[in-house]
């Protein structure tokens, strides 16, 4: 019977050392990938906050979520979805530059004609074309339909 005992006893305390140990082992790349997240989206914060909002706001909350599962030493889940949310931090200052300059979103679905009506707008808009009118020389006026 204490033979039974000893080698669960050994047992138990040898299955704890080892999850402590893959614990431990996935402990620091989570922390490396908070803290990449972290600054990923406090450099495109600025510009973030101004035109994409919301998408700051959904990155800083998933951001949020991470740290929580740090918190209850959850490293495998923190080390899981960490790559997924340092994606949507990248891509913060793209969609921020973007909406800042702003680019036409193309959605795959856009025939010709529809980008060419959006283009014709923005040149017009920028040369201010709406308030004068504008007739194209024959050369360019096939372009101007």
């Amino acid at each position: 019977m204490h033979m039974v005992q000893r080698v669960s006893r050994f047992a138990l305390i040898s299955m704890a050392a080892i999850m402590m140990t893959a614990c431990a082992g996935q402990k620091e790349p989570a922390q490396k990938l908070i803290g990449n997240i972290e600054s990923t989206v406090t450099a495109a914060s600025t510009e973030a906050a101004k035109y994409v909002p919301d998408q700051l706001a959904d990155v800083q909350s998933k951001l949020g979520g991470l740290k929580a599962s740090f918190a209850k030493q959850d490293y495998a889940a923190v080390v899981t979805g960490a790559p997924a949310v340092l994606s949507e931090a990248q891509n913060l200052a793209t969609a921020a530059a973007a909406k800042k300059h702003n680019f036409i979103e193309l959605d795959g679905e856009a025939s010709v004609s529809t980008v060419n009506k959006q283009l014709r707008q923005r040149i017009a808009e920028q040369l201010e074309f709406a308030r004068r009118s504008y007739a194209p020389s024959a050369a360019l006026a096939h372009l101007w339909r």
